[in-house]
């Protein structure tokens, strides 16, 4: 994975600079890399690095210093000839956080290229956003100290968990995971002690197989089915439906939609409702997946939320990791919950929240309900493919022979 990190401006302010180190570090914390930023003093300087970054770089970050960054915003959009448009979501959220400000200035925070995602702060203002191009990204955001962080860990990396094929990042839920659910470690050696002819230990499973099998034989008792929709945490289901007979009583429903800006509890429930309504099954279900935190001590904290719904009511739970908890594990503590949710639902023929605080989720599985989803808001969905290509993104940059003069006159227009 090639990143390309870029700033406008030669001169980096004490706030630039931190704003550049929160972004150097999560970037090589998370793809276990060594990439800084460049900085260019001209706009003729930064278009020329910019032709280069996108024959060579499979992510384009582009940044300017916070004062400049609406005019940075027209300069970007004009070099690859995007269509601006305003983002509702933005310009609410800045009304709702800073209703004084003026309504060109909250059309002007609002407008981002059509067909990218936005990447949203914590106001609204200074927000960025992300186009996909198909095999390559690319960002725009502000050196912003005051909104980095939100942008990194709400916006950012959420996103870019949900569009880049996961196995690039360093903490990759299924590293390490065998198909069977077990450490590959320990499979591993199961396996050299099997060849050896000795009897391969016995492995505990990362989950409580007889429970599960409980619920789904109580399911096929009384003829009910569910349909779970598709998600990254499914290959575990898969996994565990190894262990447990699932056959015709909990089956993976094609079921999915792109999450764009909605909340994460809210895109939870709608998944399960949509399996529902979709299916010919009684009940609907749905595993996000794995979202990740990074704390002020520089550890990572996991969450996901498991969601049922009968197409009338619906019941969710959010499901944090214990301290040292990996994600795998998380996974299965929240397919546990999910099937606790099942259990509940066909003794009780309702899937509404009111039943979860006592009979579904625990103590230790930290469920909150009526805590609103901030995190992981802008993402969407891994199968959503963008129409515009790296080919024709790169056209639009370097095929037009006037496009570095344009672009300069425009900024200066914009900028001074």
């Amino acid at each position: 994975m090639d990143i390309k990190l870029m700033c406008l401006g030669n001169e980096i302010s004490v706030g630039m600079a931190e704003a550049q180190k929160a972004i150097e570090s999560d970037f090589n914390s998370v793809f276990a890399g060594d990439v800084r930023f460049e900085n260019y003093g001209s706009e003729k300087e930064f278009i020329a690095a910019l032709a280069d970054a996108i024959e060579n770089d499979d992510i384009l970050v582009l940044t300017c210093q916070p004062e400049l960054y609406t005019a940075f915003k027209s300069f970007v959009a004009s070099a690859f000839s995007f269509k601006a448009r305003p983002v509702k979501a933005i310009q609410r959220l800045i009304q709702e956080s800073a209703p004084s400000v003026s309504s060109e200035t909250v059309l002007n925070h609002s407008l981002i290229p059509v067909d990218s995602d936005a990447i949203l702060s914590q106001d609204g203002l200074y927000s960025g956003y992300a186009v996909n191009a198909d095999d390559q990204l690319l960002i725009v955001l502000p050196l912003d100290p005051s909104r980095i962080d939100y942008l990194l860990e709400d916006g950012l990396f959420p996103y870019l968990r949900d569009t880049i094929d996961i196995g690039e990042f360093t903490d990759d839920p299924l590293k390490g995971v065998a198909e069977d659910g077990i450490a590959v470690g320990a499979a591993a050696a199961a396996r050299a002690e099997a060849a050896e002819g000795a009897a391969p230990a016995e492995q505990k499973l990362p989950y409580d197989a007889a429970y599960l099998d409980e619920v789904v034989s109580g399911l096929r008792a009384k003829g009910l089915t569910v349909a779970v929709a598709t998600t990254k945490s499914v290959d575990f289901l898969k996994s565990i439906s190894e262990k447990v007979n699932m056959d015709r009583v909990v089956f993976l429903s094609p079921y999915t939609f792109e999450k764009n800006d909605m909340k994460a509890d809210e895109y939870s429930v709608k998944l399960a409702k949509g399996a529902f309504d979709t299916s010919e099954a009684s009940l609907g279900a749905s595993l996000t997946k794995v979202y990740a935190k990074t704390n002020e001590d520089g550890t990572k904290s996991y969450y996901m939320y498991a969601s049922i719904s009968d197409g009338k009511t619906a019941n969710q739970a959010k499901i944090r990791a214990k301290p040292g908890d990996t994600p795998p594990q998380l996974i299965y503590k929240s397919t546990e919950v999910l099937f606790r949710m099942m259990d509940l639902w066909s003794k009780t023929g309702y899937a509404e929240p009111q039943y979860t605080e006592e009979a579904v989720v625990d103590e230790d599985f930290a469920a909150d309900h009526a805590e609103t989803a901030d995190d992981g808001t802008v993402v969407k969905d891994a199968g959503d493919k963008r129409k515009t290509t790296q080919k024709t993104v790169a056209t639009a940059l370097i095929g037009a022979s006037a496009i570095g003069s344009a672009v300069i006159s425009l900024l200066a227009n914009n900028l001074y």
